[in-house]
C-alpha cells in the first residue's frame, strides 16, 4: 500500500485543524503551555521519518482510486499544484490536513448509494432498449448511434452509426436471449438483477414495466456528493489558508479568485468533485463554480 508520508507542524496546524490526541496523554495536559510543549515534542519526533497516512481506495468508472499508482500521480500534481501557488514550504501541513479531511468525508460518504444509482441507471437504460424493440412494429427500421466523448471535458469526439438491420436484430437478440435466460450479470445490476431477470415475460404488463422503468427519474448522487465532501473539504481548508499562507482575503465569508482556483484543483486532484469546464465557455469558470458551492454550503449549516 502507497502511503502519504508527512511530516506535519502539529503547533501550527492545532490552530485549524483538530489533533488526535491519546486520552492518557490529553489529562497531562492541562494548560496551553504544556499542549503546546506537547505538540512541538510530537513534531519533533515524526519530523525524521514522518508519519504514514493514506485515503481508503475505491473504484470508480473502472479504475481504483488511492491505489499505489493513483498516489504516486497525485503527489506528482500536488507538487506542481504547490509550485503554481507559491506554497511549496506549507507542502507538509497542507498534505496532513488534506489527508484527513478527504478520507474523514470519504467514510462519511455512502458508496453504496453511489453504486446504487450506477446500477440503477444502467436498469433504465436497458429497459428503454428493451421497450423499443418489443414495442416497435417490425417493419419500422431501427439506428444505433454511438457517440464518444473526452472522458475529462466531456467534449464530443466521435460519432458511428449502425444502420444495417441484420446486425442490429443480431445484437438485439443476444441481450434478449441472456435476458430471457434469466442470466443477466450481477456485476452489471447489482441488486437489481432479479428486477431485469424479471422482463422475460411478454404482453401488455412487461411493455407497461418496461415503458415506466424506462421514463423513471434516476436522482444522481454526483451533486450531492459535492456538497457533501468538497464545500465542507473547502471550509475547513480556508482558515489555514487564511492564516497561514498568501491565500487570504480581508473580509470574513469571501474568497479571492486566486484562492478559489487553488481549492478547486485540490478538489480535482483527491476526487472531491467531478466537474470539468470547457474553457471555450467565458461564462463558466472554476471561480464562480467554487463560489456558489462555499455559499450553498455555509447556507446549509
Amino acid at each position: 500500500m502507497e502511503f502519504f508520508i508527512v511530516r506535519p507542524d502539529y503547533a501550527q496546524i492545532a490552530k485549524y485543524h483538530q489533533i488526535s490526541i491519546s486520552r492518557e496523554d490529553l489529562v497531562k495536559l492541562k494548560t496551553d503551555k504544556q499542549k503546546l510543549q506537547y505538540l512541538n515534542k510530537l513534531t519533533k519526533e515524526q519530523s525524521k521519518h514522518g508519519i504514514e497516512l493514506m485515503i481508503e481506495p475505491y473504484d470508480k468508472d473502472g479504475k481504483v482510486l488511492f491505489d499505489d499508482e493513483h498516489v504516486k500521480e497525485v503527489l506528482v500534481e500536488f507538487e506542481v499544484i504547490l509550485e503554481r501557488y507559491n506554497l511549496v514550504q506549507h507542502r507538509e501541513n497542507l498534505l496532513f490536513m488534506i489527508v484527513n479531511l478527504v478520507q474523514s468525508l470519504n467514510s462519511n460518504f455512502d458508496y453504496l448509494q453511489y453504486e446504487s444509482y450506477e446500477f440503477q441507471q444502467r436498469l433504465k437504460e436497458l429497459a428503454g432498449f428493451m421497450y423499443s424493440l418489443k414495442n416497435n412494429p417490425k417493419d419500422k427500421k431501427y439506428t444505433l448511434t454511438l457517440k464518444s466523448k473526452d472522458r475529462e471535458t466531456s467534449k464530443a469526439m466521435d460519432t458511428f452509426n449502425i444502420t444495417d438491420q441484420k446486425l442490429i436484430e443480431w445484437m438485439a437478440k443476444f441481450v434478449m436471449d441472456v435476458i430471457d435466460g434469466g442470466e443477466a450479470p450481477v456485476y452489471l445490476f447489482g441488486i437489481y438483477e432479479n428486477a431485469v431477470n424479471r422482463t422475460k415475460s411478454s404482453g401488455p404488463t412487461i411493455l407497461r414495466e418496461l415503458k415506466d422503468a424506462a421514463s423513471l427519474t434516476n436522482k444522481s448522487t454526483t451533486q450531492s456528493r459535492n456538497k457533501q465532501t468538497a464545500g465542507h473539504f473547502c471550509l475547513c481548508l480556508i482558515p489555514y489558508l487564511e492564516g497561514e499562507t498568501s491565500l487570504k482575503v480581508a473580509e470574513r465569508w469571501k474568497t479571492n479568485d486566486k484562492q478559489l482556483r487553488f481549492l478547486y484543483e485540490i478538489c480535482m486532484l483527491f476526487d472531491l468533485m467531478d466537474k470539468q469546464f470547457d474553457p471555450d465557455i467565458k461564462d463558466v469558470t472554476p471561480e464562480r463554480h467554487m463560489r456558489t458551492l462555499l455559499n450553498d454550503t455555509r447556507n446549509n449549516l
